[in-house]
């Protein structure tokens, strides 16, 4: 028997902010991506604010729908919080390192 992909509802996302600003991260992790892939050091500031601010549009989105939720809910979406947070200060310290090593012999021998 042939294998099927599961039928997904039809939503109507016409003013769902978290589907938007979710959509709007995803874009901004594959421009990320695709960034650090082409090693255009240059652009990596840009590419993680444009994420970062990203990912606050979504947190912000998400934090205004937070009241309608079952109050046993709220403490995930505050852990949830936390790990993007970590998440971010990583990205921006490996973004940092990234830019102290990018002139030195070890990255010139690397990108080759």
């Amino acid at each position: 028997k042939e294998l099927e992909p599961t039928p997904t509802a039809r939503l109507d996302r016409t003013h769902d902010k978290v589907y938007d600003a979710t959509a709007s991260v995803v874009r901004a992790v594959v421009l990320l991506s695709q960034g650090v892939q082409q090693a255009k050091i240059e652009n990596y500031v840009d590419l993680v604010k444009k994420f970062g601010l990203e990912l606050r549009t979504l947190l912000t989105s998400v934090d205004q729908l937070v009241p309608h939720f079952p109050p046993s809910t709220h403490r995930e979406v505050e852990m949830a919080h936390k790990v993007l947070s970590k998440d971010m200060a990583e990205l921006v310290s490996a973004l940092k390192l990234d830019e102290r090593c990018s002139n030195t012999t070890l990255d010139n021998e690397y990108r080759k």
